[in-house]
């Protein structure tokens, strides 16, 4: 198919949508000029803040044609795309820049799909190459008629797709074609692939450490480890070598020393540890059972949870900037430098953990409670250092609690939360944990671990990794995770090889 559309001297789609004023539709589009820009279209961004306007090309945009998996290839590849709208042919660059100019946040899901294609035929025509994950992570939402097709349909877009499977071959079980694709790729270039493999459920028909790359619509891949693999990017349309640009250095970029035993990923790895304490993530339902720890486990009893909270809480957000960490004991990098002061780190540290403080009781009211606060109401009983941070927010007695509580306050009241890090993080939907490791305090855990967990530095993963333990001494891989430390190399380097186990990850 790739070669048939690639040789038509254009393509005529016809897109019918149910109640669309088609005369309407196709007339504004004739007297669009997208050569003139849109500071020359000022007529029409008005137009388009109309709601009857805006349900029009919503009902375009919502066509089944968009949908459909296998339209992807013909839409990017062909040379000339006309759209058959009414009676009229219409440029597939007209649509596009309709698009463009009325962009509004009411309607902005239902074009995420329309945009997708269009952003991958500019791609194409502009000979950028496209990442075989990139291009699966963009069309997560379409539809097809078989789970091979998520794939199949697609490779012909990708320059690395043969960097994960030769050819098409339905004959094969797509969750075995799945792990085949996750063997190929990190033979070839990086273990950080199993870091897609993040799921918050455990799905026992496939090994635990292969991304699910047929199913990314049903369970798509956490954003924060599809940003990292994706950075391993093909330098060139002639080159699909992978240049390794990601976040963290764990491992100092080992190469690693793993192989595969049947189903099983076997290599060696560091414990740093195993969890005792998980917070509630921001998409746990709020009746949910977390927060929750062992209270055997809750020891290690310290002064400083509040500095505990603000380096997980800076360096956590750090990461998904993408900039290099700042130590926690200096300067911050992204702060102004009048801020670079010690009394303003001793007072953030204090605010941040004053924002779990029993004071803040939203319960009297009747309207539904931002999701930050919410998250940080069912976040009081996380424990850290053997208490709860509720408990330990009650007893901040010095100045640094009433400058943080009326911080805290303030922004509530202006809508802008100063614990903006901390929303971030929230939003990148981890749990806040705690190792039984005293060398630790607060880190971060993939959303579906779980107490007793453990935590490993594996050579060749670029972050830590939790893995659970089996009743037969092997391990599931459940996520990354975030333990600030250690996330630089700082205890990868002082590791020698008698410390090493090996693991067997099924």
């Amino acid at each position: 198919m790739r070669y048939i559309y690639a040789e038509a001297g254009s393509t005529i789609v016809a897109v019918d949508a149910e109640g669309m004023d088609k005369r309407w539709l196709s007339q504004l589009l004739e007297y669009l000029r997208p050569e003139y820009g849109v500071e020359n279209h000022a007529e029409a961004v008005k137009m388009g803040e109309n709601e009857w306007a805006q349900a029009h090309l919503s009902w375009f945009c919502d066509a089944n044609y968009w949908k459909r998996i296998w339209i992807i290839q013909e839409f990017a590849i062909s040379h000339k795309l006309l759209f058959l709208v009414g009676d009229a042919l219409i440029t597939e660059d007209k649509l596009s820049f309709l698009i463009k100019i009325w962009e509004h946040p009411s309607h902005s899901v239902r074009r995420d799909q329309v945009k997708a294609v269009f952003e991958i035929r500019e791609s194409w025509k502009k000979k950028k190459p496209i990442g075989l994950l990139d291009i699966l992570s963009r069309t997560k939402t379409s539809l097809c008629g078989r789970r091979h097709d998520r794939v199949f349909g697609l490779i012909g877009l990708s320059l690395d797709a043969l960097e994960f499977v030769s050819e098409p071959n339905y004959q094969i079980d797509w969750r075995e074609l799945a792990t085949h694709m996750t063997r190929s790729y990190v033979m070839k270039h990086s273990l950080d692939l199993i870091l897609l493999a993040s799921r918050s459920s455990l799905d026992l028909s496939l090994a635990s450490w292969s991304p699910n790359y047929f199913e990314f619509d049903k369970c798509p891949p956490e954003e924060r480890c599809f940003k990292i693999i994706a950075s391993h990017s093909p330098r060139n349309e002639l080159n699909s070598l992978y240049v390794h640009r990601g976040r963290w250095a764990a491992t100092g970029y080992s190469r690693g020393d793993f192989y595969f035993s049947g189903s099983s990923l076997v290599t060696s790895a560091h414990r740093i540890g195993e969890i005792y304490s998980l917070s509630a993530a921001w998409s746990d339902p709020t009746d949910g059972a977390y927060p929750t720890h062992d209270p055997l486990m809750s020891k290690y009893p310290r002064d400083n949870v509040a500095e505990m909270l603000m380096s997980a809480m800076l360096t956590s957000d750090n990461t998904y900037n993408y900039t290099s960490p700042a130590p926690i004991h200096g300067s911050y990098r992204w702060i102004p430098n009048f801020l670079q002061i010690p009394a303003y780190n001793f007072v953030l540290s204090y605010a941040y953990l004053s924002a779990f403080h029993p004071d803040h009781n939203w319960s009297d009211t009747d309207e539904p409670l931002p999701g930050i606060v919410q998250w940080l109401c069912r976040n009081r009983d996380f424990v850290a250092a053997g208490r709860s941070l509720g408990e330990y927010a009650a007893e901040l007695g010095h100045p640094a609690r009433h400058i943080g509580l009326a911080t805290w306050h303030l922004s509530v009241a202006l809508n802008k939360s100063v614990h903006w890090p901390m929303k971030r993080m929230a939003e990148a939907n981890m749990r806040m944990m705690c190792l039984d490791n005293a060398e630790f305090g607060i880190g971060w855990a993939a959303l579906g671990a779980r107490v007793y967990d453990e935590v490993f530095l594996v050579p060749g993963v670029s972050s830590p990794v939790v893995l659970r333990r089996r009743e037969d001494g092997r391990y599931y891989f459940i996520g990354d995770a975030v333990v600030i430390g250690a996330m630089e190399g700082e205890v990868w380097k002082g590791v020698d090889g008698e410390e090493l186990v090996k693991v067997e990850i099924v």
